[in-house]
């Protein structure tokens, strides 16, 4: 059987941006590593229908992608007829891929680091007549759909999305995503899920502010409380992120400028004073103005970043509670170094490197996890430490 030998259209769900070193599972649904040439068709005629679709999605210098995703349905093959509620699944089963994807990442390292747009969801459908990809747009009175056939539309690369390297997806993580959907609490991790998403596709298009806008809103969506209950989700926020000793204020030079001392002696950890001005400049900028009025302690640029590390984190607490993750010891670091995180402008003019070429997260990192386990070594005399 070849693929002209296809009796009637089935259907192809592939993520042409994402590498992968291994399938990943959940929801009954599988995310399979495409290589071309060689899976996920193992040589048969299959691959060479894989190999000639994957020709339309092009590289930044104009070679067809050789490694990417497919979506595979339970055990069933990846080709397929789909029923639209099968599409609606496979949807939720990616935006989830992508939120665990995304609480694995590494800032400030060029290997390492994906967002959103890595796990974009393209549709083929191949049927007697050949390959054909549909493509909708939207407009404000409607949609536009056309219909390509193989060799006649291509799809380049966004600039703005890395590869090169596989994602990792935290597959505990994803699970207990899976499971949170059979729970009462099921429609606010979803819709948060889907906010921190938006929020982190790097695209040029995507205005700092609104990625703002849209990262608290998932915290909102989590937490259950708005913007304008602002003590009831700051409240749910330290609630849910906790480190087991907090960083002193006064070592930070950040919180010692007289425009900011006033600010930090109202509260008690850095953690709360970096959240609250987070909500407040969003409060800010999501009404319209297009000029910042008010004087944050962070800016745009670093709450983004500080609220991509912090809301996974605050997610996995969620899902914790709920009986369906068990934090891990990685998880326990992140939260314990976010204060010292949060407490050097690593993204002010001229702050970002060292004189020794290493950046300020970074070197701060290390550091954090030099003493980290080091005081865990203290606390577990069973565990291993080369001083």
């Amino acid at each position: 059987m070849s693929g002209d030998d296809l009796q009637h259209d089935v259907n192809l769900l592939i993520l042409p941006w994402l590498e992968l070193d291994e399938p990943v599972y959940a929801l009954g649904f599988q995310l399979v590593p495409y290589v071309r040439g060689e899976a996920p068709g193992s040589g048969d005629w299959t691959q060479d229908l894989f190999d000639r679709l994957m020709n339309r999605y092009l590289m930044e210098n104009g070679d067809a992608v050789s490694k990417a995703a497919i979506v595979r349905i339970g055990d069933s093959g990846v080709l397929r007829e789909l029923t639209q509620d099968e599409r609606d699944q496979a949807r939720t089963f990616v935006e989830l891929a992508t939120t665990s994807a995304l609480s694995s990442r590494k800032f400030y390292r060029h290997q390492g680091y994906w967002n959103a747009d890595n796990f974009r969801l393209e549709e083929e459908m191949v049927g007697p007549s050949g390959a054909m990809v549909g493509v909708w747009t939207r407009r404000r009175h409607g949609y536009h759909a056309s219909l390509w056939s193989e060799g006649s539309y291509f799809v380049r690369r966004p600039d703005h999305v890395a590869s090169g390297w596989a994602v990792d997806i935290d597959k505990d993580m994803l699970e207990a995503l899976a499971r949170s959907s059979h729970h009462a609490q099921w429609p606010a991790i979803w819709e948060s899920a889907v906010n921190f998403n938006l929020a982190n596709t790097d695209a040029t298009y995507m205005s700092p502010r609104l990625e703002l806008v849209l990262l608290l809103s998932a915290f909102e969506r989590l937490l259950g409380h708005g913007s304008h209950e602002l003590g009831a989700l700051a409240n749910g926020f330290l609630t849910h992120f906790t480190p087991v000793t907090h960083l002193d204020v006064d070592r930070a030079e950040r919180f010692k400028k007289p425009s900011v001392l006033e600010r930090v002696k109202r509260y008690s950890t850095i953690r709360e004073l970096w959240f609250r001005d987070f909500v407040k400049l969003r409060g800010d900028l999501a009404h319209g103005r297009l000029q910042q009025r008010y004087p944050s302690i962070w800016t745009v640029e670093e709450h983004l970043l500080l609220g991509s590390l912090a809301f996974p984190l605050v997610l996995k607490s969620v899902l914790r509670a709920l009986s369906l993750y068990t934090v891990t010891e990685e998880d326990e670091f992140w939260v314990d170094t976010f204060e010292s995180l949060a407490s050097i402008e690593h993204l002010s003019s001229g702050a970002q490197l060292h004189d020794s070429g290493e950046d300020l997260w970074s070197s701060t990192v290390a550091h954090a996890r030099g003493e980290w386990t080091k005081a865990r070594a203290l606390a577990d005399p069973t565990i291993c430490f080369d001083e």
